[in-house]
């Protein structure tokens, strides 16, 4: 992502979404490329499925509330700066 290759950089979170779906590393690194692009929308919605994955019954044990606060966190900076 420093070097700006966002389109290499989101082919690789699409492999991770497509061969790991039980995992929220594909939605997080999606959120993060599309939030260092500009792409609030784009970015919002992936931080908000990330958020909604670790709170799935199925889920929820495996994340500490402060994980949760991480993607809360992203969101508000994302809504700051949409404005």
């Amino acid at each position: 992502m420093e070097e700006k290759r966002f389109d290499e950089a989101l082919q690789a979170c699409g492999r991770l979404l497509e061969e790991w779906p039980d995992v929220v590393d594909g939605l997080e690194r999606s959120g993060l490329v599309y939030e260092k692009m500009g792409e609030w929308t784009k970015a919002h919605d992936f931080y908000t499925r990330a958020l909604a994955f670790t709170e799935l019954p199925e889920q929820r044990d495996g994340f500490h509330e402060d994980a949760r606060d991480y993607y809360r966190k992203r969101l508000a900076d994302i809504d700051e700066k949409a404005q």
